[in-house]
């Protein structure tokens, strides 16, 4: 046991992992919160650059309930979140806690080692999660992919978990306030809760389209205007009397059009001029008068 140690194996790989050093006085407090701010800005950040190559997909999200926990989002560069990172130091928690392995934390070789191994792990675990992800065709199936982009989905995903990695660290060595994951989990959280709260996007629910942001959905709508419009009477259509007197084209570019028959002329009526009764009584009388003269004359 004191002949083979677990930490030597790590030992070649130290050189080729990336490391924050230490810094050489102590940082301001003004300094720890510009790191701290500019550190969640970057994670903020990373949680919303879609990754390169995928596929949509509407298909529900099997670990929505896992990626508060885990500081995550799906189709992102932090879609492995900080759960690489929290599972290769539980493992190596574990193992030191139960003295699996000879580890003295009071060394300062002992102490970069076991960083080292942390550091390492995370990068294997979030190798075979990306693997994982790509091949069981959670950004679409690897056939229509190709291998091209599976290859770069997985590089995506790696390079995203050692960027996290790095931040942690940088918190961690005293360059900001706090642990990186606890801020990073707390972060996210509050992300969710923002946006859930003051989404100004529009949903439909079925009544009508409806603000996604829950304070903004309780904003009453805005009353309809009450003045008065003036309406102008709409000009009359007049494409309905063009179609019902226009007759089809008979060529490219002329309309004939059928001629109406004119009516005959009508026979005109002779006029009957009848006299009126005051007239021929009048002309009855003056006859009878002229006769009544001549045969008196007769008589004498």
């Amino acid at each position: 046991m004191s002949s083979f140690r677990f930490l030597n194996l790590v030992r070649p790989f130290l050189p080729f992992l990336p490391e924050v050093c230490e810094p050489e006085r102590k940082v301001p407090f003004n300094q720890k919160i510009l790191w701290t701010a500019v550190t969640l800005l970057i994670f903020l950040v990373c949680s919303q650059v879609p990754l390169y190559g995928i596929m949509s997909s509407d298909s529900s999200d099997p670990l929505y309930w896992m990626r508060v926990i885990s500081a995550s989002k799906r189709g992102t560069l932090m879609e492995l979140g900080i759960s690489p990172i929290i599972t290769s130091g539980m493992i190596m928690q574990l193992l030191a806690g139960a003295n699996l392995i000879d580890i003295d934390l009071s060394l300062k070789e002992d102490r970069a080692l076991f960083a080292g191994s942390q550091k390492l792990f995370a990068i294997i675990i979030s190798l075979g999660q990306a693997t994982v992800y790509v091949l069981t065709g959670l950004y679409g199936q690897p056939k229509d992919l190709g291998a091209g982009v599976c290859l770069l989905l997985i590089i995506q995903l790696v390079t995203a978990v050692l960027i996290v990695t790095l931040l942690d660290e940088l918190l961690t060595k005293g360059y900001g306030l706090g642990s990186g994951i606890s801020l990073f989990i707390a972060t996210n959280i509050c992300e969710s809760i923002v946006w859930k709260a003051f989404c100004p996007t529009t949903v439909n629910t079925g009544r009508g389209p409806e603000f996604e942001g829950a304070i903004i959905a309780l904003t009453p709508p805005s009353p309809p205007s009450q003045k008065r419009k003036r309406t102008l009477s709409p000009e009359p259509d007049l494409s309905l009397a063009s179609e019902v007197i226009a007759l089809p084209e008979t060529g490219p570019s002329k309309r004939s059009f059928k001629p109406v028959p004119s009516l005959p002329p009508s026979p005109k009526k002779p006029k009957n001029i009848s006299p009126s009764p005051k007239k021929t009584k009048a002309k009855a009388d003056s006859s009878s008068g002229s006769a009544k003269i001549t045969s008196f004359f007769k008589k004498e």
